[in-house]
């Protein structure tokens, strides 16, 4: 080949081609060969999850729990349900 040329801006060695008297990329030398980079696995992004589930209760929570929803129940039945009638006094004995 021919004479050598290296880029300033970019530092590509290149060559002089003297039969076509233009400037070609020289082969490769083997020495200088570099082994592919392995890409980054890809990254998983977890599905969204549409409820979250709360961990599982105890005996003594799920009694509680079920203690505080008949309470609920019982308190909207009183709203909803017809005024109570008056007391009576109690007659006292004596």
């Amino acid at each position: 080949m021919g004479e050598r040329y290296r880029c300033h801006v970019c530092r590509l060695g290149l060559e002089l081609d003297r039969q076509t008297d233009k400037l070609t990329i020289p082969p490769i030398e083997a020495d200088h060969e570099v082994a592919p980079v392995k890409a980054p696995r890809a990254r998983v992004i977890p599905t969204p999850v549409a409820k979250r589930r709360s961990p599982p209760r105890t005996t003594v929570e799920r009694r509680t729990a079920q203690r505080r929803k008949d309470q609920r129940r019982k308190a909207e039945r009183r709203k909803t349900s017809a005024p109570a009638k008056p007391r009576r006094p109690k007659a006292r004995h004596k």
